[in-house]
């Protein structure tokens, strides 16, 4: 799990991205919910990011569940992820957010 900058060449605006990364073996164990709720609570009280992103492909399931577990929202927005191929079936992502206030009316 971590928390980085978006990469300049993403068609969205400029933003802090939260994301994870489990080995197979270790999904459905809760291990990216609750190290996703620990980032964001990192992000907006320690860091006072006042929005933070996340995206995956759209056909990603499982990692777009966690987004929604946390309190993430989706934006509406898909796009053309620049660095897959175009050819491959995981190109298209979508974009899911969620902001300071968000996150504090669902923390309570």
């Amino acid at each position: 799990m971590g928390l980085h900058r978006t990469a300049p060449e993403m068609p969205f605006s400029f933003g802090i991205e939260i994301s994870w990364r489990l080995a197979a073996r270790h999904w459905g164990n809760g291990y990216a919910t609750g190290e996703a709720c620990a980032g964001l609570r990192v992000g907006f009280t320690q860091l006072h990011f006042p929005e933070i992103v996340a995206f995956t492909a759209v056909g990603n399931s499982r990692s777009r569940a966690v987004m929604e577990r946390i309190g993430m929202r989706h934006t509406g927005e898909f796009f053309e992820h620049p660095k897959v191929p175009v050819s491959s079936l995981l190109r298209t992502h979508c974009l899911y957010h969620i902001t300071h206030e968000q996150w504090e009316a669902n923390d309570a």
